[in-house]
């Protein structure tokens, strides 16, 4: 195997597949990436336990190839190799069964491979009828309004994972811990109908790695997804189960009590009630809301320090007077993740769900604490 390739394109190959290949795993195999030389081609491969990656090049503008062939290589040894190299190209030659070689103008490096032959190879399916065409910065946006209410390792597997629903030309997603809900709505163009639940991992990995503009085509089976970007292909396992309809706790309907208000007014004022509080970042910390008509008061309170109040005078109530207790870093999250310019806070009672809106589409679902 020899090849030489441009070095600002396999900086960007393997930057983007390094994030897909596991740098700890019990397979060492695992911790590799996989390149094959073709007579018109080049791939790059990389797996972990919930994706598969494969990047193909068939530019030979970028590429010249001398000799076909294949290696496995750490990923993360090469990708800071690469990574610290100058230059226009880069040049790999497999030496023998378990070295590389791997060489630039100025430098020259020898690396031991993996063993290849105990690396299983991705069985990647086939796009099928059912392609969807989403774009990317939609498909990213969706992600970052809604992710960060999630957790990775949940006790309940089904929390683990994304809503990925998609009907009447609507991209929904909506994730939830438990304790908060985050859901967030976008327009896009296509007939299909999808109701699926994707690994919040792989999402989160997804954008880090897919392109920030163009288009992405999904397809889906009963259990796996995958999503084709440019000459990348991605291919996931999803979450099996029917994810908890929560649609009922976004309808305004069912609360009694409004508050419109300026949302940087309110975030600072949530930061100024926290100032003496030993960890803001801890969700178990606390601060008190009360409402009226003509009142907007936070609270905080820690025993050994101190305490706060901070009162806001511009804001809009409809409702009798409430006192609610919530964690000050849930609120900051959905605050934070809005682009509008006011929200809207929507409640019942002080030991019911609160429901948060704004202007730009965001919907988020607070549980108080009691």
């Amino acid at each position: 195997m020899k090849f030489q390739i441009k070095l600002k394109l396999i900086k960007d190959y393997l930057k983007r597949l390094s994030t897909s290949v596991q740098s700890i795993s019990s397979r060492i195999e695992f911790t590799g990436v996989l390149i094959n030389i073709w007579d018109n081609s080049i791939t790059f491969e990389g797996r972990n336990d919930y994706m598969d990656t494969k990047i193909e090049e068939t530019s030979l503008t970028d590429v010249k190839i001398f000799e076909t062939g294949s290696a496995l290589i750490k990923a993360n040894m090469l990708n800071d190799i690469i990574q610290k190299m100058n230059g226009e190209t880069v040049t790999f030659a497999k030496i023998d069964s378990n070295v590389v070689t791997v060489e630039d103008s100025n430098s020259k490096y020898k690396i031991n491979l993996l063993t290849e032959k105990k690396y299983e190879r991705a069985s990647f399916f086939s796009e099928t009828n059912e392609i969807i065409i989403i774009r990317a910065s939609d498909f990213r946006r969706s992600v970052s309004k809604t992710a960060f209410a999630g957790e990775e390792y949940h006790t309940k597997f089904i929390y683990q994972g994304m809503n990925f629903i998609i009907n009447n030309n609507t991209l929904s997603t909506t994730v939830c811990d438990g304790i908060r809900i985050a859901s967030f709505e976008t327009n896009i163009s296509t007939e299909q109908k999808i109701n699926k639940i994707i690994p919040l991992k792989v999402v989160k990995e997804l954008i880090k790695i897919l392109p920030m503009n163009g288009e992405l085509k999904f397809s889906f089976t009963n259990n796996k997804g995958l999503v084709v970007s440019e000459n990348m292909i991605n291919q996931f396992s999803l979450i099996e189960g029917t994810f908890p309809v929560f649609h009922k706790f976004f309808n305004e309907e069912i609360y009694d009590k409004k508050i419109s208000i300026d949302k940087e007014i309110f975030d600072s004022s949530v930061e100024r009630a926290i100032v003496l509080t030993t960890n803001k970042t801890d969700m178990a910390n606390r601060i008190g809301i009360k409402i009226s008509k003509e009142n907007f008061i936070i609270e905080s309170r820690e025993q050994e320090i101190g305490s706060a109040e901070i009162r806001i005078k511009e804001f809009k109530y409809d409702g009798l007077p409430i006192e609610i207790s919530i964690s000050p870093k849930i609120l900051h999250e959905g605050l934070k993740i809005s682009e509008g310019k006011m929200v809207e806070l929507f409640m019942t009672n002080s030991q019911s769900s609160i429901l948060l809106k704004s202007d730009d589409g965001i919907k988020y679902i607070m549980s108080p604490m009691v």
